[in-house]
């Protein structure tokens, strides 16, 4: 009899597929296609909540690899959406700005957000909403954990938790999910 995980892989590959596509479609709804594309509505939320912040804050909010960050950043600044300025308190370090342009993307940007939440949580009650969540964050962590453990070569004791499932690792921040607020 096959594991009842034998399909996970896949899924989550035609998962991968169809929320770029999803993305792109309520982008395109909202009238934000020509500014915003997928990847970048996260820092532009974060950036609500902490403007002018270091691009360090960033990384470590949203779990998104340095590099990754950077070309969202890159491709948002050369759309007008945000304005990066040295830290006047460290000379190696990047402020981020929101300028006007993309504040006013504000209301469009919270109608598409309420759009693709309804549509996510479409058929599913708020506990199995919580639970898929939970299950999801769980499956980031075991592939952080898998993906620590490869770039180490090493089968890591202290990487187990008491419960036999691997914790996750420090650096495998681009598998990790961001908190519920």
């Amino acid at each position: 009899m096959p594991n009842d995980f034998s399909e996970l892989p896949f899924l989550l590959v035609r998962l991968t597929h169809a929320f770029r596509a999803f993305a792109d479609a309520t982008l395109m709804e909202a009238g934000l296609a020509d500014s915003i594309r997928p990847g970048m509505g996260a820092i532009y939320y974060a950036l609500l909540e902490a403007d002018g912040c270091a691009v360090k804050h960033l990384v470590d909010t949203l779990r998104i690899p340095n590099g990754t960050l950077t070309g969202l950043l890159d491709s948002m600044e050369k759309s007008g959406l945000i304005q990066r300025l040295p830290d006047p308190n460290d000379g190696r370090a990047w402020q981020v700005f929101l300028t006007p342009q993309a504040k006013a993307l504000r209301p469009r940007m919270q109608q598409r957000h309420e759009r693709v939440l309804g549509v996510l949580q479409e058929g599913f009650t708020a506990e199995e909403s919580l639970k898929l969540r939970e299950w999801l964050s769980r499956v980031l962590e075991n592939m952080g954990g898998y993906v620590e453990t490869s770039r180490s070569g090493v089968q890591d004791s202290a990487a187990i938790r008491t419960d036999g499932r691997k914790k996750r690792p420090a650096n495998a921040s681009a598998l990790r999910v961001r908190p519920a607020r």
